[in-house]
């Protein structure tokens, strides 16, 4: 349930959703500038939503127990993510691009060009689903361990711990904790596509 630091400030997704807008702005490829403009949008209601404070929170866990009888008390279904506290939450597509330095406008033609390479090198090729399902091929490339746009959640929140605590354990983790019900209905409420 903790967040990375500034996740619960609307402003900073605000800015998000300008920087997003301007680059969709400087974007020559039509496609590349319509995902650059979802991923705006997407922030824009993300900050709606955080100002909303609409089923968001953050709580310190001070024990398993503590921990144990959160989860359990959890109605409906839950989805649960566990990492390292001080990591933000994003997806390992954003990471890599940001390692490399690289100018996140570019992201969609990455994208696109790994996802391609991808479904030339793929060695089943009698799987047509890589082909067709872009959805599909993106969980096979995060499967075989390619940086996606896809991002990792489980239905138990004891395996969401063991990420976040990984091999060595630690005091310093955070599980994401997203109610599915509330996740589809603002979903349906205001999409994406």
């Amino acid at each position: 349930m903790p967040a990375s630091s500034s996740a619960d400030d609307p402003a900073r997704w605000l800015r998000r959703a300008k920087e997003g807008r301007t680059l969709a702005e400087e974007m020559k490829d039509e496609t590349s500038r319509q995902m650059m403009l979802q991923i705006a949008e997407g922030y824009e209601r993300l900050a709606k939503h955080v100002e909303a404070k609409k089923r968001y929170f953050v709580k310190v866990v001070r024990s398993w127990g503590e921990f144990v009888r959160i989860v359990s008390g959890h109605k409906d279904r839950w989805v649960y993510r566990g990492q390292r506290k001080d990591q933000p939450l994003q997806s390992s597509l954003e990471k890599y691009i940001r390692r490399w330095e690289s100018d996140i406008t570019w992201s969609p033609k990455i994208e696109q060009q790994m996802i391609r390479d991808f479904r030339r090198r793929y060695p089943d090729q009698a799987d047509a689903a890589i082909h067709k399902d872009t959805l599909y091929c993106l969980a096979m490339m995060q499967h075989h361990e390619a940086p996606t746009r896809l991002m990792d959640w489980t239905y138990s929140p004891f395996v969401a711990a063991k990420f976040a605590a990984g091999e060595e354990g630690t005091r310093d983790a955070a599980v994401w904790c997203l109610n599915t019900k509330w996740c589809q209905k603002t979903a349906e409420a205001d999409p994406v596509v």
